[in-house]
């Protein structure tokens, strides 16, 4: 028998169709499986890639704070050394100062022993100097530095700050790789939707399967795709340069005072602008730059809370201000100045809406520190611009809380009058902008500065009117600043009377007034005494009113700073009252400040001139002259004059003068001979002093102030081409100090207070 064949059985063509398809689904969902596979090891390699980042951030966090820690150590030692050095300078001098003695006989055995001392401490000061790196004229010594010890402390933080930015920038390339893993999640996500979509496609009829597939190739076209471009840019730490030129930067801004003009600060934005080139997210220096920008309009370039500056800084600052916002940095600094630049455009530039954002910022600072005064005295101007008078009110209520209190719930006072005066001096300026550009402000910016002087300056004071005041004038010296008023209906011996002075200073580019918080606060009120900073007083002479009234305060003494030319404003506050104001021009001519704090005497000279260190001697003795040396000053402080008992304070005074004169007789022009008394005349009777003042029957001035001293005296005298203005006194603990300024003749015959003058002028006592 015959077997017949099998049964060939044609497969029908939907068969064949879905056979094909699936098929086809298999390789799709092995491409997409070998996609998530691909995606999932580029994904830990991100993370692996963050992780190491962080590690390396944390590493260098605490590196940093190391090298922080370290370095104020070195510092604080190196300041240690130097003050023991200049102890050292002390004993020299001091030796040096008792070998002038009148008792030690020229060539005895005293003397010898007392430049042998000299000799000793010299050496040994000389040995202690090698211990330290501040040397002087350095730029690191005080001599340089106004701001002493700043300059060495910057120096001794730069590497710091140039971690500070590697820290920064693996922070950033850490969120770069977190980032990057982020995306590859999201590419994963899309791979398993499509390996998800093709398995769910065999179970659907055609027409639903073929649009289900075809989403699912587009999802790993798409992840593919991504997955490729995201390889040809991978997260790359930003180049060590940029944290060089951040770190020059910090230096340079922290530093700019030591360079003259805009130097300093050029070099500052120059360094920032190399960071920012380099690394082009770098937000820490975009906001460092605005700090920059804003002080290169500004003369408020040393102050705690700056305000004033041009119109184009102000633009430049807050470009540099939203560009670091926008690169995600949200801290306190930086909010707070967005909306402080967002204020000061509104204010300046009639920009209105900008008071609202500034609002919403200060908002997000408050709520990242909602003890910060100076938040508060923002939102206050914010909201009294916006013409809500009420709500501003209750913003400068919680900012005066804030200022008088450290802790406002438990009322734990700050105790740090400095500190509150700085924080009042900023939020008067700021209103008294807002006043020059919106008139129609003024009682409400008056009110509001009332309440902020009474709240912080006079919490104590006994409400009641004010008071009438009249400003007779203004008065502005090279070191020091005066007012004087008749004042009436007030008690100011009373302990509840307190008196406020505001001082305010316009630089001639008059962009506007600006407060001087080393100036200005309370002073204690006094009737009657000689001239005491912080201290109200009545003139003593006897032609002066009952009721006429006067302060003094020294800009030298206060901040180690000279007044530079421009207007100085004084507004003077009594019981929280606006009692008064007044207006003055200031000196044409821009001055120097010099510390002698070895002696307690301070002056102010013009640029150039430089220390005479052949004639200086720590303890004893000071000099700054002209290159030349045809102009200078010089200082000396005797400080165990040997007197005979019951010799009278200004017998003692003109025996050191002339005791100075002939110790520095050397330190005058080679040609000038030997000085002789100015009488104030000539042989045709015409006075040749300047300012004609009166004379005793021994040429000396006889209303004679000299730094407030016992016994003072200050005599002319004129030499072979010039002339020398010398003033000494004895101080209350028995020392004597003297001083002496001189010129060529031409600067004592120019109109106006000659210059040898103007420097004397300026000195002050500092103890």
């Amino acid at each position: 028998m015959m077997k017949p064949p099998e049964r060939v059985e044609i497969p029908e063509a939907e068969d064949l169709r879905r056979e094909r398809f699936a098929r086809i689904l298999a390789v799709l969902i092995v491409i997409a499986t070998l996609g998530v596979a691909s995606v999932e090891y580029l994904h830990s390699v991100a993370e692996k890639n963050a992780d190491a980042a962080g590690v390396e951030a944390q590493t260098q966090s605490i590196q940093r704070q190391g090298d922080l820690v370290r370095a104020q150590d070195a510092a604080h030692a190196q300041i240690d050394i130097y003050a023991h050095q200049q102890q050292q300078r002390a004993a020299q001098g001091n030796a040096f100062q008792e070998y002038l003695a009148p008792s030690v006989a020229q060539g005895s055995t005293q003397a010898q022993v007392l430049q042998d001392e000299e000799n000793r401490w010299s050496t040994l000061a000389s040995l202690t100097g090698d211990l330290t790196s501040i040397k002087p004229n350095t730029a690191t010594s005080p001599q340089n530095d106004t701001a002493f010890p700043n300059v060495l402390f910057s120096q001794s933080e730069r590497d710091a700050d140039r971690l500070f930015a590697l820290l920064d920038a693996q922070n950033q390339l850490r969120s770069d790789w977190l980032g990057r893993a982020g995306l590859l999640s999201v590419i994963l996500t899309l791979l398993a939707v499509a390996i998800y979509l093709f398995g769910l496609s065999l179970t659907l009829q055609a027409a639903v399967r073929r649009w289900l597939v075809g989403l699912g190739v587009v999802l790993v076209v798409v992840g593919g795709l991504a997955t490729i471009v995201l390889q040809f840019g991978n997260p790359g730490a930003p180049p060590d340069a940029a944290a060089d030129a951040y770190s020059e930067g910090v230096y340079a801004l922290n530093t700019f005072y030591t360079k003259p003009g805009d130097a300093g600060l050029r070099d500052a934005y120059t360094a920032f602008t190399k960071a920012i080139q380099l690394r082009p997210r770098f937000a820490q220096a975009y906001l460092q730059r605005s700090q920059v920008q804003f002080l290169l309009g500004s003369p408020q370039r040393q102050a705690e809370f700056a305000d004033i500056t041009t119109a184009s800084a102000l633009q430049a600052q807050g470009s540099d201000l939203q560009q670091a916002y926008d690169l995600g940095l949200r801290d306190k600094l930086l909010l707070n100045n967005l909306a402080a630049n967002q204020l000061l455009l509104g204010i300046t530039q009639s920009q209105s809406g900008r008071y609202g954002d500034a609002v919403t910022n200060l908002d997000a600072a408050l709520a990242l520190d909602s003890n910060d005064p100076l938040l508060y005295y923002n939102k206050g101007l914010a909201l009294l611009a916006q013409g809500k008078s009420s709500q501003a009110q209750q913003a400068y209520h919680d900012a005066v809380a804030h200022t008088v209190y450290i802790d406002v719930a438990h009322r734990v006072a700050r105790g740090d009058p400095a500190t509150e005066e700085n924080y009042v001096g900023g939020a008067l300026s700021s209103l008294d902008l807002l006043a020059a550009h919106h008139s129609g402000l003024a009682a409400q910016v008056k009110a509001a500065k009332e309440m902020i002087v009474a709240g912080v300056t006079s919490p104590n004071a006994t409400p009641g009117a004010a008071p009438t005041f009249k400003m007779s004038a203004i008065d502005v010296f090279p070191a020091e600043l005066q007012w004087s008023a008749q004042i009436d209906g007030v008690d100011l011996s009373a302990k509840t009377t307190t008196v406020s002075t505001q001082w305010y200073y316009q630089d001639p580019h008059k962009l506007g007034w600006s407060v001087i918080p080393a100036l200005s606060g309370p002073s204690a009120a006094a009737t009657s005494g000689v001239t005491v900073d912080n201290a109200v007083y009545q003139d003593t002479c006897s032609t002066c009113a009952a009721d006429e009234y006067f302060l003094i305060n020294s800009s030298l003494k206060a901040s180690g700073q000279c007044l530079q030319p421009g207007q100085y404003r004084a507004e003077v506050y009594i019981n929280g009252h606006l009692a008064g104001n007044g207006t003055s021009d200031g000196s044409s001519q821009t001055l120097q400040s010099q510390v002698f704090s070895d002696l307690g005497m301070d002056f102010c000279h013009p640029v150039g001139w430089t220390e005479d260190t052949t004639n200086t001697t720590t303890g004893f003795s000071g000099g700054f002259t002209t290159k030349d040396g045809s102009s200078g000053a010089y200082f000396v402080r005797f400080q165990n004059p040997e007197v005979s008992p019951g010799t009278s304070a200004a017998t003692e005074a003109q025996s050191f003068r002339d005791e100075m004169l002939s110790v520095f007789a050397s330190v005058l022009p080679s040609d000038a001979g030997t000085p002789a008394v100015d009488c104030g005349t000539n042989s045709n009777g015409t006075n040749t002093l300047p300012w004609g003042p009166t004379l005793d029957s021994s040429c000396n001035r006889t209303d004679a102030f000299f730094l407030g001293l016992t016994g003072a005296t200050e005599t002319w005298y004129t030499y072979n081409g010039g002339e020398l203005h010398i003033g000494t006194g004895v101080t209350g603990d028995g020392a004597v100090l003297g001083a002496f300024t001189f010129g060529p003749s031409s600067q004592w015959q120019a109109s106006g207070e000659p210059l040898p003058d103007v420097v004397f002028d300026s000195i002050v006592f500092t103890g």
